[in-house]
């Protein structure tokens, strides 16, 4: 045991001592074991396994025990890594190249939301057995990878298509909106659908995004009544669903000729909801009968007005032409009494 260990130092001494031309032996054997070829896919998805291809070249004549890893670099500088995918120790033959896969994992933990972009790097060991350590001998070249997240993939989820009744009844102040959500991201998505009235269109639409309250003062965004919510449903990636969502006029909204609605469809991440799409705006006409409650004192005026018509007609019929007409026979008399005269 105690001889077993003395070579091990001996022979890991001489690894790592720098002769008089500056390579040592670990360098010479650098020089001889090397990744000649990376290839890791341009796309990844978080929480999903995909296969690197890492080629190794032995050019010496002893085999070598090699363990290959694959790192996931965060950043310009690199300066955050993780593991995401290792190949167990193998055996590399001399004077041969082997390719392998290793299946790597990228972990939704090991992602910032805000980024899309990483870097991958494999790096080639090898294995002291005897020692129980292990040496880097080469890395390969840094190589960039865009990886898919839930957070980034959620604007992938849209309103497809809504359908909505243009008028509603006399009394009737239930309907049902019918909405076709599409999924175009790389994940499934639970989402669900909010129906609002809108009162008061936004002055600049842009600014409702930042959701600050202080433009709400400013009258600068929509003022917005809730009508209906439907319940949360997933949908697959790459597919479809239509979500029902049951609406209902308040009494004070009951009253309103015609008003506007707008589909919002929220995404639903680890147990907080985004806004992700809005449909376009939709003009509901709802049948009210004449004599609205809100509009009595035009009736009232419409009747006082017609009855004032009425007898300005009445007065103009029963004592204006009468007095002209005897007016008119008069002027006639006296134009003939007045012709005898010159006569």
């Amino acid at each position: 045991m105690h001889r077993r260990l003395f070579l091990g130092i001996f022979f890991f001494i001489l690894l790592v001592s720098f002769p008089v031309d500056g390579l040592s032996i670990g360098d010479r054997l650098k020089l001889r074991v090397e990744i000649t070829d990376f290839d890791a896919p341009d796309t990844a998805i978080a929480g999903k396994e995909f296969p690197v291809k890492v080629t190794i070249k032995n050019d010496r004549f002893l085999p070598v025990r090699t363990t290959v890893r694959v790192d996931l670099f965060d950043g310009l500088l690199n300066c955050i890594k993780k593991n995401i995918g290792e190949e167990p120790l193998r055996i590399c033959r001399g004077r041969r190249s082997i390719t392998i896969q290793i299946n790597c994992t990228i972990r939704e933990g090991d992602i910032n939301w805000f980024k899309e972009k990483y870097n991958v790097q494999a790096l080639l060991y090898q294995n002291f057995t005897f020692l129980g350590a292990s040496y880097l001998l080469d890395r390969s070249t840094v190589q960039g990878i865009h990886v898919k997240s839930r957070f980034c993939e959620k604007d992938k989820v849209r309103i497809e298509e809504v359908r909505v009744i243009e008028e509603l009844e006399e009394g009737e102040d239930e309907f049902e909106v019918f909405v076709t959500v599409i999924n175009e991201g790389a994940f499934d998505a639970l989402t669900h659908v909010q129906v609002d009235m809108i009162e008061k269109p936004s002055a600049i639409p842009a600014l409702e995004e930042l959701e600050l309250e202080i433009l709400e003062g400013f009258g600068m965004v929509a003022v917005r009544k809730k009508l209906g919510e439907g319940d949360q449903e997933p949908v697959k990636s790459g597919g479809e669903g239509e979500l029902v969502i049951p609406c209902c006029l308040r009494k004070t909204e009951s009253k309103k000729e015609h008003f506007i609605i707008e589909a919002v469809l929220f995404v639903n991440i680890d147990g907080k909801e985004y806004q992700v799409d809005s449909s376009t705006v939709f003009e509901i006409f709802h049948q009210q009968s004449f004599c609205w409650e809100q509009n009595w004192l035009l009736v009232v005026v419409g009747v006082f007005a017609g009855l004032i018509a009425l007898g300005i007609i009445v007065v103009i019929i029963r004592i204006l032409y009468p007095l002209y007409h005897i007016k008119k026979i008069k002027l006639k008399e006296e134009k003939d009494r007045v012709d005898k005269r010159k006569s």
